[in-house]
């Protein structure tokens, strides 16, 4: 069975949190996982460190956040999956594209924006994948929130709709309900 290490950032957002916990329940059952959750600055690489020296080596990684890409890229073996905790500026680009000069890495975007925006700025396309979140519908409460109707001021018999867009006046919803 594959040993995969699962690097995570404390002070990841909500979005990443809910990836580890979807990557966690559905790869346990194939792969032999160990999650490691990284504090913040060097303390957290350093804590890091000492922890993987007293564990056999892993088959890949897959490091979430700035922390975990600290401590794949300076810990050796295997190919490394990455992907950024939240949207990833200009300094956090550069450290990206050092690591992967000299380490199997990969970059996962949960955008294609997010994924535009890291190959315009250096990282090369061939190891810059698009891989969408997927939805937990064991979470989706089936059920009509009365309250929350309420709190909204929308009636019983009231219809909602959620575009997956911009309220501006230029996202032209109307096209979106008649989809």
């Amino acid at each position: 069975m594959a040993r995969l290490l699962l690097l995570t950032d404390r002070a990841a957002d909500f979005q990443a949190r809910r990836a580890v916990e979807a990557l966690q329940k559905s790869l346990a059952g194939e792969f032999e996982l160990e999650r490691f959750d990284l504090g913040p600055g060097v303390a957290g690489v350093i804590s890091h460190w000492r922890w993987r020296r007293r564990r056999t080596a892993f088959d890949a990684t897959i490091a979430i956040g700035l922390p975990a890409l600290a401590a794949a890229a300076l810990h050796a073996g295997g190919p490394t999956l990455f992907s950024f905790a939240s949207f990833p500026s200009l300094a956090q680009l550069g450290w990206l594209r050092a690591a992967m000069h000299y380490r199997d890495m990969d970059l996962i975007c949960p955008t294609e924006t997010a994924r535009r925006f890291c190959v315009e700025r250096g990282v090369p396309i061939d190891r810059a994948h698009l891989i969408r979140p997927g939805v937990d519908f064991a979470r989706v409460k089936r059920r009509r929130d009365a309250n929350l109707r309420q709190a909204l001021g929308l009636a019983e018999g009231n219809f909602v709709f959620l575009a997956p867009c911009d309220a501006t006046t230029h996202a032209n919803l109307r096209l979106a309900v008649w989809a």
